[in-house]
């Protein structure tokens, strides 16, 4: 598994197999999991990933069984003359914006969808978890 990070933006993930025919093992990489806790607001910056890897013990080693991705976006709003940072599970919100100001929701719905489109195109056998 190589979790990569810097880029500030996110990145695809893949699966591929490496090795020989006696000792192939699959490999996941995440290139950038983007911005978990961040003041970056500009587009694509906004947000991250976490990565969900589920592995199974086997006489032979340890496997990948099941992987998935959950999109987070930094909600940054202003409390108490203070800006407060929450690392928002997207679809937890997206479909209830609640307390949630309409000009952070569209932030977060453009995040969601750049993001979305972005892994359709480049992810390799790494869906929504």
């Amino acid at each position: 598994i190589i979790i990569g990070s810097h880029p500030h933006v996110l990145q695809p993930m893949e699966i591929f197999s490496m090795g020989d025919n006696l000792n192939k093992r699959e490999v996941m990489v995440a290139w950038s999991l983007g911005n978990y806790v961040s003041n970056q607001r500009d587009r694509y910056r906004d947000g991250g990933a976490m990565v969900h890897i589920d592995l199974q013990k086997k006489a032979t080693g340890t496997v990948i069984s099941k992987t998935g991705y959950e999109l987070t976006w930094v909600y940054t709003p202003i409390v108490g003359g203070k800006k407060r940072y929450y690392i928002l599970p997207v679809n937890s919100y997206i479909g209830n914006p609640t307390g949630m100001d309409s000009a952070s929701f569209e932030k977060m719905r453009i995040f969601q969808d750049d993001s979305r489109l972005m892994f359709e195109e480049g992810n390799q056998g790494v869906g929504a978890w």
